[in-house]
């Protein structure tokens, strides 16, 4: 093979002679082998973009446009093959792989977004009866999705897409479906509902705590003494203190004189 040839037709062999001889198989095979390789340098500027100082890429930064660089195939010309092979061109190849990061993105977006919304609107979406709450959460749920659709305000929507990276919200909203086969409003709205419904779950546990009865206070323990109490020998003999002691002789003259007065109280 010609050593003059570009990287690119070195890689596939898609010259104008050999393509000329190709079947649409073929062709497909080769085209497949050159964006791979588009992909994997793209990718690599994309990471090393990381390392670069802050505002350096701007939102038209494209890493397609080094791999094509590298390979040396103009952009018009790669986008024949991509088009021919999966319907989009140089542009939408690199902004295809930019929207690999985008659902992080939207998270953090959407989660400060929802924090101050509800700083701002939260007593509108108060609860105080669990029995309510899933009511609150559909209605809560649909005003905060409603709140990106950017429908009436257009350069609110490309503000939010260059914060994506993004020049406009058209690139992005093509991006989101490249990279996912699915629309930026679905992404969004899958986002916010999500978030929706793990603040309503909080707020849930947090009326149940609140409902529980509060536990009964335990009873004062009397502090521990240093005091051995006193065992008691139940063997032990009983002592009188301080009982008289009296004879026979005095017991039954007591008795007599006891007797005796019994008599005169009955007479």
């Amino acid at each position: 093979m010609n050593q003059n040839l570009p990287q690119w037709q070195m890689l596939t062999g898609l010259t104008p002679e050999a393509e000329a001889k190709m079947s649409p198989e073929q062709r497909d095979e080769k085209i497949r082998i050159l964006l791979a390789d588009v992909e994997r340098r793209a990718q690599l500027e994309l990471d090393r973009a990381e390392k670069c100082p802050v505002g350096e890429r701007t939102v038209y930064w494209d890493p397609v446009e080094a791999a094509c660089q590298d390979l040396g195939i103009s952009r018009v010309k790669l986008s024949v093959y991509s088009r021919r092979l999966r319907g989009m061109r140089a542009q939408e190849l690199g902004d295809k792989l930019k929207a690999a990061t985008v659902k992080q993105k939207l998270e953090a977006y959407i989660a400060d977004d929802f924090k101050l919304w509800m700083q701002m609107l939260g007593e509108q979406y108060a609860v105080g009866n669990p029995m309510y709450i899933h009511d609150v959460e559909r209605r809560l749920r649909r005003d905060f999705c409603e709140h990106f659709k950017f429908k009436q305000n257009r350069d609110a929507a490309n503000r939010f897409a260059i914060s994506m990276g993004f020049p406009n919200i058209t690139r992005l909203r093509k991006a989101c479906v490249l990279a996912f086969e699915t629309t930026l409003d679905c992404i969004i709205h899958g986002i916010a509902t999500d978030m929706v419904q793990k603040y309503m779950e909080l707020k849930l546990k947090e009326l149940i705590r609140a409902s529980k009865p509060a536990a009964p206070a335990r009873a004062e323990q009397k502090p521990a003494t240093d005091e051995i109490p006193e065992v008691v020998d139940l063997d032990a003999p009983v002592e009188y203190v301080n009982v008289p002691h009296y004879t026979d002789e005095e017991i039954e003259r007591m008795e007599k004189e006891e007797e005796a007065r019994m008599l005169r109280h009955v007479a």
